[in-house]
This record gives C-alpha cells, structure tokens and sequence, in this order.
C-alpha cells in the first residue's frame, strides 16, 4: 500500500484562566421579548450583563493561537450573544458548543469589556439556571 500527502499539525488544547474575571451582575432575571406591534408574540426570553473579562494567557504568551468561548451544557437551550470593545471578537454560542474570540499572536493577558446577552425559549424555564462559560486556547 502506498500512501501519500502531507500530515497536518494538530493544535494542542488547554483551558484559560479566567479567575480574574467580574460579572458586573452575577444574577440576571430573564424578561419575555417585547412583541412587536402587528407581529406574533415570541417566546424568548432575554437577559444582559457585563463582565470585565481578563484571561491569563501567560503561558502562551507570543504564539500564534485560536482562544474559544465555550458554554455549558444546559437543561434548556440557551444562546449566548455578545459584544466587545474590540479586543476580543464579538459573536455568539449556544449551550454545548465553542465559538473563536481571538485568533493571533497571544498577549500576556487579554482584558475587554463584553455585554452578554442570554435568550432561552420562556416555555422551557421552570428553575434557574447557572451558566458556566469556559475558555480554551489551540496552539499550533
């Protein structure tokens, strides 16, 4: 047998430190989405707050990595959404999955102000729920 090509590198996974974080509102009330006039009513629910996200990216520091965001399995699905001031990227993840936040060369420590909002179906809530975000980086 015969075999060609070329094997490519797989990055290497690690958790992010992000012990150093503030949620500016570590409990938020979720509040049904408004209707819009003339439309159907919804059944999302929406809450936002902010944290002062700061990650310890010492140990990575000047190599070039992917860092995600990830979000926990949840009893009901929820969808996170979010903004930034520009150092990380803004985006969105839903409950189970990852999403990139930075791709480059990796700083000592990356620090930006995001606005997190959560939507989850109204219908499905019943008890609260305690989300747990994660990072992880991907060196290459």
């Amino acid at each position: 047998m015969l075999l060609t090509g070329t094997l490519s590198a797989v990055a290497a996974t690690f958790p992010v430190d992000d012990s150093a974080s503030v949620v500016q509102q570590p409990s938020v009330q979720l509040k049904w989405r408004e209707r819009a006039p003339g439309r159907r009513a919804t059944t999302a629910a929406d809450a936002s707050t902010r944290v002062n996200l700061v990650l310890n990216t010492r140990p990575w520091a000047g190599k070039p990595a992917k860092i995600f965001m990830l979000l926990a399995p949840q009893a009901v699905r929820v969808t996170a959404s979010w903004t930034t001031r520009g150092t990380l990227s803004p985006g969105q993840v839903q409950s189970g999955g990852r999403t990139l936040v930075f791709n480059g060369v990796v700083p000592a420590s990356l620090q930006d102000l995001i606005e997190v909002t959560v939507t989850a179906d109204g219908r499905e809530l019943g008890t609260a729920q305690r989300l747990r975000f994660s990072y992880e980086i991907e060196v290459d």
